[in-house]
């Protein structure tokens, strides 16, 4: 008797495969978690030698806000990274999930393998302008980073348990307050430096402190600047948000940088001085049949052809001839 091949074919979606490989991964990587679980004694060690390794990063690890009268403190991005990191058996990440043009959603997951406890948290952003013009490319992708950050951060702090991180900022706003007193004044000068980069000056920051200049300004002040500095840093307030007297500005138009943007821009507005500069038609008497002149047509001039040699001799006569017509 012949055997009957029994083998048979299955055509298996480039959808349904990948599910299975993801499927497959986090299984094993549950199953490693389980087989290696965390010392939670020896995670909050860890976190409390990376929290308090030096000045710097303990101050990076609070941020300090106010909204309408009450005041909101809480930990940041950056203490988020650490005790992800000691935590252990924890795996976060984040992606954009919608953009159309006006708002753009982005998504945080984070997911602990050993307890098999995850969260999904969601930002939602405007990527436009208060006149209704969307943003740059660049801005968007700022938008887009500061938004991912605030969502990371709630997504870990909701697997994490609050107690220990509630605990870990209060040892680093302790650390921060003992380091300034001993030498409060250049610590000061520290920060106020760092917000002038945001455009808030010195006298701006003595009235949201409600003082009358930097000199007042006492170790508990220090602390909460400090937690303002960090929240702007991470994204998740904008600077007019605590200084209203900060005039957002836009930003410049960038400048052309090689010999082809150049030739291009001096081009263009050449172009446009001879349109602002071009006669009127004058009316002419209906009995009079006269053939208006034709005038000589530019030369068109194909500067994706040229070469960067060509090019700068071309703008030099140019700036020659700016010259020469401006002292006339």
């Amino acid at each position: 008797m012949e055997e009957q091949n029994t083998n048979q074919i299955s055509i298996i979606s480039s959808a349904e495969s990948l599910q299975a490989v993801t499927a497959a991964e986090i299984d094993q990587q549950i199953a490693t978690a389980h087989k290696f679980p965390r010392n939670v004694k020896q995670s909050l060690e860890n976190m409390k030698v990376l929290a308090l390794m030096d000045e710097e990063t303990a101050a990076d690890c609070f941020y300090h806000l106010e909204r309408q009268g009450t005041i909101i403190e809480g930990p940041s991005i950056r203490l988020a990274e650490i005790a992800a990191t000691c935590w252990g058996n924890l795996r976060f990440a984040t992606r954009v999930v919608a953009n159309d043009g006006r708002m753009v959603t982005v998504e945080a997951v984070a997911h602990d393998l050993e307890s098999n406890v995850a969260s999904c948290q969601q930002q939602v952003r405007s990527i436009v302008t208060k006149y209704g013009k969307t943003y740059s490319p660049d801005m968007q992708v700022m938008t887009i980073n500061a938004a991912s950050s605030v969502a990371r951060r709630n997504a870990i702090y909701n697997v994490v348990p609050k107690a220990y991180i509630n605990k870990l900022v209060e040892m680093c706003k302790e650390y921060v307050k003992g380091a300034a007193k001993n030498d409060l004044r250049d610590r000061v000068q520290k920060v106020v430096k760092a917000f002038a980069k945001y455009g808030v000056t010195a006298e701006m920051i003595c009235e949201k402190m409600k003082i009358s200049n930097v000199g007042e300004i006492t170790s508990d002040m220090l602390v909460s600047l400090v937690g303002i500095g960090n929240a702007l840093k991470d994204g998740a307030i904008n600077v007019q948000d605590e200084f209203p007297q900060v005039v957002k500005t836009e930003k410049p138009e960038a400048q052309p940088t090689t010999a082809a943007e150049r030739a291009k821009a001096i081009l263009n507005k050449r172009k446009g001085m001879v349109q602002e500069q071009a006669p009127e038609v004058q009316q002419t008497n209906p009995v009079e049949h006269e053939q208006p002149q034709q005038t000589e047509q530019p030369q068109q001039i194909d500067i994706s052809k040229m070469s960067d040699e060509q090019l700068d001799e071309m703008m030099n006569n140019v700036e020659v001839n700016e010259e020469e017509g401006g002292e006339q």
